[in-house]
């Protein structure tokens, strides 16, 4: 081969590696749920693991109420402030993740606990927000109009990604009054925990494809990833746009190498950031 046809190769082999990625607004979300940082993980080490097993992206809980995870969980990793946020953040997207942000909505502070999660919205890919009808958590029958009062705020201050987290049983969106929160959500992520409800693993996913369906936005269910392997429907978890598994730290290795893997239909969304894949 001469040196000519040699530099030609070389030429053409820099010119496709600089030719940018496609760049698609179809987004396939397999996020892997992180509550309270163990041992000694790190992000890093935490972005590694969801490399490894296929995920596309971390969800990490950054707020209970109006209190920052720094304040509860003395792991340094815990977020403390929105620039903790952008710091993660950052490091997912350099890894090709996405990087979202979940909180525990309360029924008091509602003006601070607003403009904080807004924070974590915009400086990551957006939030998901767990709500229960329990004492710990949004609590059962809120004032009429208090939710919707804390989605208009909310979505006065970001105009990221929002996706509702619920207990998703019937009786649980009734008393969340589930109808306040829907109109400025833009997906439905119901914690359909077969596990805890002693029901039917497909039972528990036709249900999330019907709440879809009711509220006409997408549906990317939130696995019990202490369930029995043996346990998950994966056809059916494949046909949803997304999924998230609760969670890193309960969740065997082997369930999350099998939920990793999994094909996912994708959704598509103007709040999202478009994404790159080779």
């Amino acid at each position: 081969m001469t040196r000519a046809i040699t530099r030609r190769i070389i030429q053409e082999q820099q010119r496709l590696l600089a030719v940018p990625p496609a760049v698609t607004d179809r987004h396939y979300l397999k996020l892997l749920q992180v509550w309270q940082w163990e041992n000694s993980q790190t992000i890093d080490s935490v972005l590694d693991q969801a490399v490894a097993y296929g995920f596309t992206g971390l969800l990490v809980k950054a707020l209970d109420g109006p209190y920052w995870m720094g304040q509860i969980d003395p792991s340094s990793e815990a977020l403390g402030s929105v620039a903790d946020v952008a710091i993660h953040t950052r490091k997912a997207r350099e890894r090709g993740l996405y990087y979202f942000c979940w909180t525990n909505p309360r029924q008091f502070e509602i003006a601070q606990q607003t403009s904080l999660t807004a924070g974590c919205a915009n400086a990551s890919d957006g939030v998901f927000l767990d709500i229960e009808p329990y004492s710990q958590f949004w609590g059962p029958w809120a004032q009429i109009g208090l939710a919707a009062l804390f989605m208009a705020q909310l979505t006065e201050k970001t105009n990221s990604f929002i996706a509702l987290q619920p207990d998703p049983r019937v009786n649980a969106l009734a008393s969340l009054r589930i109808s306040e929160w829907i109109p400025k959500a833009d997906a439905i992520s119901g914690q359909h925990y077969w596990s805890d409800f002693n029901s039917d693993p497909t039972e528990q996913l036709v249900h999330a494809l019907a709440l879809g369906n009711l509220y006409s936005m997408p549906s990317l269910p939130t696995l019990p990833g202490n369930a029995p392997y043996e346990s998950f429907p994966t056809n059916a978890i494949s046909a949803f746009p997304g999924f998230a598994v609760w969670r890193l730290g309960s969740t065997p290795s082997r369930t999350l190498s099998m939920l990793g893997s999994l094909p996912v239909a994708g959704l598509v969304s103007d709040k999202l950031r478009p994404r790159t894949h080779a």
